[in-house]
């Protein structure tokens, strides 16, 4: 991963949070931080059973731009060390009662506690490094949990999501003649033409209009790197066609051109999905307890420079059916959520919604864009 941009200022970012209200108490687990000199953002969301889960997210949010300085997985188990330390700390103490528990009371209450303290200090985690590039913004990603990455077009098309919420492809078998596509896979492609060329396409794709013309039809003709997880690659017959934003194709002469697998590039014939947001509520992934199995998720990518990214808590992303309703509301509440009054307003108005659904719940986002010209060069909120 790339270490902190400190030489840039890209982007822009407004992050925002909001306690939910759950029995007449605030619960207040949430912390979100935009580093502006590093392009750093991170979101962490204690978990709402663990003991001093907001001490959790708050050394989450510290550790910021630590994360990225180096290599992410070790600094992510360091991080997870300085948790399960805080938690034998916690467990040394002991359990304190409170004054007047009845007595037949106090050994049940005692191991609750006593139990519960082996779940102390556990948060959920997304954070992400921003970097300029020659052919864009490289964007250097750590999730673990239900907290949420999304990437959008200006327009509003979903580029990327973590997690991706939607039911996963069945893996289609192999021939032998097919290539691997999937993490790490690199393949040689024949440019076919502009997407704008086939309008019928881009609907198809669930794509603007307005963007096509920056995304190629290619065809892959050649395997030139095999990827680094065989087990998550789905096999690409030479005849089907890849959808490459311009950004993500390394010429080699004017017909052909190397393709590094993105989570960004289309392979016609799996249908587009819309994210929905009604099928979550599974067991979550946590720090510090799964830092070193596969739950915890690292990847790279590459975007276009106006790409807005969004970093949030299930809290924030659950208020909305889908991507499509959460792009809606950002777009149409753009300036009233750099204003903090009126921002407040339209966050209790989210709280609403979540009350009248799946229950109250601390919101906390961080929209992630690029920097216009009459905004400056601070412009961010923690």
């Amino acid at each position: 991963m790339n270490t902190p941009n400190t030489n840039h200022k890209l982007m822009h970012a407004i992050a925002l949070n909001s306690p939910g209200s759950v029995g007449g108490e605030l619960k207040d687990q949430d912390r979100v931080v935009w580093y502006p000199g590093s392009q750093v953002a991170v979101v962490a969301d204690g978990v709402s059973s663990s003991p001093h889960a907001a001490i959790a997210a708050e050394h989450a949010a510290t550790y910021g731009p630590a994360f990225f300085c180096g290599d992410a997985k070790t600094r992510v188990r360091f991080f997870a060390d300085l948790l399960v330390a805080c938690r034998r700390e916690a467990q040394a103490r002991g359990v304190q009662l409170p004054p007047g528990t009845p007595d037949a009371m106090r050994a049940m209450l005692k191991d609750v506690a006593i139990e519960g303290m082996n779940q102390a200090y556990q948060t959920t985690m997304i954070a992400a490094c921003f970097t300029s590039s020659d052919s864009g913004v490289i964007v250097d990603l750590i999730g673990c949990g239900d907290s949420a990455f999304f990437a959008f077009t200006p327009d509003g098309d979903l580029l990327q999501s973590l997690p991706t919420f939607e039911k996963e492809q069945s893996k289609n078998s192999h021939d032998s003649s097919d290539l691997n596509w999937g993490a790490g896979a690199v393949v040689m492609t024949r440019k076919v033409t502009k997407l704008s060329d086939r309008p019928g396409l881009v609907d198809a794709l669930g794509l603007s209009q307005g963007i096509a013309h920056r995304w190629w039809i290619c065809e892959p003709i050649d395997q030139v790197e095999l990827p680094t997880v065989s087990s998550d690659a789905i096999a690409v017959d030479r005849s089907t066609q890849l959808i490459v934003p311009n950004h993500l194709m390394e010429t080699v002469d004017d017909t052909y051109h190397r393709v590094r697998y993105s989570k960004t590039i289309k392979v016609v014939g799996l249908p587009p999905s819309i994210p929905s947001f009604t099928q979550t509520g599974v067991v979550t992934a946590v720090l510090p307890d799964h830092a070193s199995s596969s739950r915890c998720v690292y990847q790279q990518d590459r975007f276009d420079f106006d790409t807005h990214f969004v970093l949030c808590s299930d809290g924030f992303y659950e208020a909305f059916y889908d991507t499509k309703a959460m792009w809606e509301w950002l777009n149409a509440n753009a300036l009233g959520l750099q204003e903090s009054e009126r921002a407040n307003q339209l966050l209790d108005q989210l709280h609403s919604k979540l009350r009248a659904t799946r229950g109250d719940d601390d919101i906390s986002m961080i929209w992630v864009r690029p920097q216009s010209q009459d905004e400056g060069d601070e412009s961010d909120g923690n």
